[in-house]
C-alpha cells in the first residue's frame, strides 16, 4: 500500500501517525457467512462478506462468481482511489447471491484481487447443502410403511383401473425409477421383484427411506410414511 502523510503541525502529524498505527492493527478480519446457514438444494443461498478496510479510499467490486461441484469462488477486485487519505476504518459488507446449489459439501473462497491493502486478507469457509424433498420407500404405494409386492401392486392397479385412491407419493409408485408412473409396467416390476427374481425397485429402494436421486423430475412425493 502506498501512503503519504501531510503534517500541518507536529500535533496533527502525531495524531495521524497514531491513527495509522491503530488502523494497521484493526483492519482486515474477513468474515464469511452463508444464509441460510444449513440450506437444502431447493433454497436460494446468499453469501455475505464483512471486512474492514484501513481507509475509505479503495474501490471494491465483486466479480462474477465461479461455482464448481465442490467450491464457490468469490473474487473482489480492489484498487486505491488516492494515495492521500484520512486514516479512518471503513467497514464494508458484500452480499453475493449464489442461487440454488446441488446437494454436497462446498468450500467458499473469497479472494481480494487487484491491489488490495495488505491488511485485508483473503478468507475461506465451508458450506453443506442437503438434498431437498420427501423421503420414501420405492414401492410403498399404499403408504403404510411396508413394501408388499402383491398389496402395493393391487393398490396401484386399483387407482388406475378401479377408481381407487391415488398414491400419496408418486415417487413410490414409480417402481422402476424412470420418472413416469405407468401402473401396468410398475406393478409388473414390483411383482417380478417380489416373486420372480426381478430387479430391485430403483433407489432409494424398498427397504430404507431415502430421496429420489432425480428430484428435478415431474414425479413428486406429497406425503410419505417415512416422514
Amino acid at each position: 500500500m502506498f501512503s503519504r502523510t501531510i503534517c500541518f503541525s507536529r500535533t496533527f502529524c502525531a495524531l495521524v501517525l497514531a491513527s495509522l498505527a491503530t488502523t494497521s492493527l484493526q483492519a482486515g478480519g474477513t468474515l464469511i457467512t452463508a444464509s441460510p446457514d444449513t440450506p437444502d438444494s431447493c433454497e436460494e443461498v446468499t453469501v455475505t462478506i464483512n471486512v474492514t478496510f484501513p481507509t475509505p479510499c479503495w474501490d471494491s467490486d465483486v466479480l462474477p462468481v465461479t461455482i464448481t461441484e465442490d467450491s464457490i469462488v468469490i473474487d473482489i477486485d480492489v484498487a486505491p482511489t488516492s494515495p492521500i487519505c484520512v486514516a479512518v476504518l471503513d467497514a464494508r459488507e458484500f452480499v453475493v447471491a449464489i442461487g440454488t446449489l446441488e446437494a454436497g459439501d462446498y468450500d467458499i473462497d473469497v479472494n481480494f484481487v487487484g491491489s488490495p491493502p495488505t491488511s485485508v486478507q483473503d478468507g475461506s469457509s465451508t458450506l453443506t447443502v442437503d438434498a431437498c424433498g420427501t423421503t420414501f420407500r420405492r414401492g410403498d404405494i399404499d403408504n403404510n410403511g411396508i413394501v408388499s409386492p402383491l398389496l402395493d401392486g393391487l393398490a396401484l392397479l386399483s387407482w388406475a383401473f378401479a377408481d381407487g385412491d391415488a398414491p400419496s407419493c408418486e415417487d413410490a409408485a414409480d417402481v422402476d425409477g424412470n420418472d413416469v408412473v405407468a401402473p401396468l409396467i410398475d406393478t409388473l416390476s414390483l411383482l417380478l421383484w417380489g416373486f420372480g427374481g426381478g430387479e430391485v425397485p430403483a433407489d432409494p429402494g424398498p427397504e430404507e427411506c431415502g430421496l429420489d436421486p432425480t428430484d428435478d423430475d415431474d414425479v413428486d412425493c406429497a406425503e410419505s410414511a417415512c416422514v
